[in-house]
């Protein structure tokens, strides 16, 4: 889901998410043979899978991909109830 992240990641109040597509068991099934675990990806060759997003976009979005932390997490010492 690494080409999902980068193409639909955004404020669901801002953005169209198409989170009902993109947990769909059969779509899961499908990315999950795309996989190869024995051999590493060009990530410059991974795609989102929906084809829902212009070529023009993908470009957009991978022209502006960075190195940097693009999140943090925040724990404390308290276990989740």
């Amino acid at each position: 889901m690494f080409a999902e992240r980068a193409q639909y990641l955004g404020d669901p109040e801002y953005y169209k998410v198409p989170v009902a597509q993109l947990i769909d068991e059969s779509y899961l099934t499908r990315r999950a043979t795309e996989v190869d675990p024995k051999v590493p990806s060009d990530t410059r060759s991974v795609q989102a899978g929906l084809g829902m997003v212009t070529a023009q976009r993908v470009s957009r979005v991978t022209a502006n991909e960075r190195a940097e932390t693009t999140h943090y997490s925040v724990v404390d010492r308290r276990p989740l109830p």
